[in-house]
């Protein structure tokens, strides 16, 4: 799967977003956003046990970085409500029948909660 030459400034975060320039910008080049990105090794180098995963297309995307996440030995997080996929009976299986298997859900004001107790 290859994608199209994307102009420099679709990468440019909103301010609204909250970036600084100490985060780490992901190009995804595959489905999964740990495959040729060099995120497994940024996250390693700084101790990252726990990852929280969010994103558009819940039964393709985003269920390949959950489960290479889960591969990897990453303890995950999905913010339910922070996923979508435009087939909604996929988005719905994928809910209810993968992540349970490989990840802890919930929506992301629960998901902000405990981190919000956990730093």
């Amino acid at each position: 799967m290859s994608f199209p030459e994307l102009p420099p400034e679709w990468s440019e975060l909103l301010p609204e977003s909250g970036a600084t320039g100490d985060d780490h910008l992901v190009t995804e080049h595959a489905r999964s956003a740990f495959t040729r990105t060099g995120l497994d090794e940024w996250l390693r180098d700084r101790g990252v046990t726990q990852v929280v995963v969010s994103g558009i297309t819940t039964s393709s995307g985003v269920e390949s970085t959950v489960r290479d996440a889960h591969e990897l030995g990453y303890d995950v997080t999905v913010a339910t409500d922070a996923v979508t996929d435009v087939d909604g009976a996929a988005h719905d299986h994928t809910l209810a029948q993968v992540y349970p298997l490989i990840a802890e859900t919930g929506p992301t004001k629960l998901v902000l909660a405990a981190l919000a107790v956990a730093s």
